[in-house]
């Protein structure tokens, strides 16, 4: 009995043995557990939520900053899209480059930044970024010339602001036959000829607020060797009294041509014919190098106009004596008769250059008079 007693006293030490080495066991791999898992220096994205804001082609640069964990670290874009000219340096966390001028706008971007342990610890932050529009500018500095009465088209264009933009012409006037598109900018059509002409031109885009713009440009429309001409040089002169007749010509685009006095008077007398150009009457007065401007009209579709300035001068009709007699006298009775002449140039001078009047009579030199009482 005692033997056995004895057995079972040592199992009882067996068991208890068994049981304060598995608790040892069990303890000891809770503490390693412990050790394990815990972070002692862990991984932190700055709380910044905000990038600096950037503009439309400019330069910019940001750094996203991380701290704790093991350095190095590597930076990733898991969210959202930069915007275009901008990239993400992966090693330094920098945002480098010059946003695309049609980039503007706020984004949200989501960025995750990984460092150096085995296992590796990982952060993430989400921040907006916002890139505002470029200063709307216009970079058309000049228009190309045309050929009048030939299809042109130009196109004016414009950079920054927030598209898309409104085209006005604020200054001048486009040649006859040319249109601006207020959307596209696109100035077309068939011009009429204009030298040089000056234009200035504003556009507006579609930000809040509107910015503005403008521009002044030339624009030349030439005519070609087929083009409208007057070949008429000058005009013949006149004089007064005399039947008068010159004739307007012109050349090039498309008859029959129409005319029209745009600048002086014809003389009394003389008259335009629209249709022929001809120049047709008797002058009723004179006139000393008047300055004349005439304008010639084609029939085209596209309708093509000339001046020209000619010089006319119209003399006096020749003077002449109207008064071919005398009326009789009679001694001691009073005399009295005027001459009279026509043509030249008023006044006139009277003079006696042969013979002598009677005694008594007399000629008044500014009027023709010849009066007195003749005593012989």
């Amino acid at each position: 009995m005692r033997m056995h007693s004895s057995h079972q006293s040592r199992g009882r030490r067996a068991v208890t043995a068994v049981l304060v080495l598995g608790l040892l066991l069990v303890s000891g791999c809770s503490r390693v557990g412990t050790t394990t898992n815990a972070v002692s220096n862990p991984l932190t994205v700055s709380s910044l939520t905000v990038l600096p804001t950037a503009q439309a082609g400019s330069p910019y640069s940001a750094t996203l900053q991380a701290s704790g964990g093991t350095a190095p670290y590597t930076w990733s874009l898991v969210g959202g899209t930069l915007p275009q000219g901008l990239l993400l340096n992966t090693s330094s966390g920098a945002l480098a480059g010059t946003p695309a001028l049609t980039a503007y706008g706020t984004v949200s971007l989501t960025f995750s930044a990984t460092d150096s342990a085995s296992p590796a610890q990982v952060s993430t932050v989400t921040v907006s970024l916002t890139v505002t529009s470029a200063p709307l500018r216009v970079t058309t500095s000049s228009l190309p010339s045309g050929t009048a009465g030939a299809p042109y088209s130009a196109t004016l264009a414009a950079a920054g602001g927030v598209a898309p933009y409104t085209w006005t012409l604020i200054g001048g006037a486009l040649p006859a036959g040319l249109v601006l598109n207020a959307t596209s900018g696109v100035i077309s059509g068939n011009p009429a000829p204009t030298a040089g002409d000056q234009l200035t031109f504003q556009v507006s885009d579609s930000g809040t607020p509107t910015q503005t713009a403008t521009v002044t440009v030339a624009l030349n429309i030439t005519l070609t060797s087929g083009g409208l001409n007057v070949t008429t040089t000058s005009l013949p002169n006149g004089q007064v009294g005399v039947p008068y007749s010159a004739m307007l010509s012109a050349s090039g685009g498309t008859a029959p041509y129409s005319w029209v006095l745009t600048s002086g008077a014809l003389p009394v007398g003389l008259a335009l014919n629209a249709s022929s150009g001809a120049i047709t009457g008797t002058p009723a007065a004179a006139a000393l190098a008047i300055s004349l401007t005439f304008k010639v009209t084609d029939s085209g579709t596209l309708t093509q106009t000339n001046t020209a300035t000619f010089s006319l001068t119209v003399a006096p009709a020749t003077l002449r004596m109207v008064s071919a007699s005398l009326p009789n006298g009679q001694v001691g009775v009073a005399y009295s008769t005027t001459l009279t002449a026509s043509g030249g140039t008023t006044p006139y001078n009277w003079t006696l250059v042969s013979g002598v009047l009677p005694a008594g009579l007399s000629l008044n030199a500014s009027t023709g008079l010849i009066s007195g009482t003749p005593t012989t």
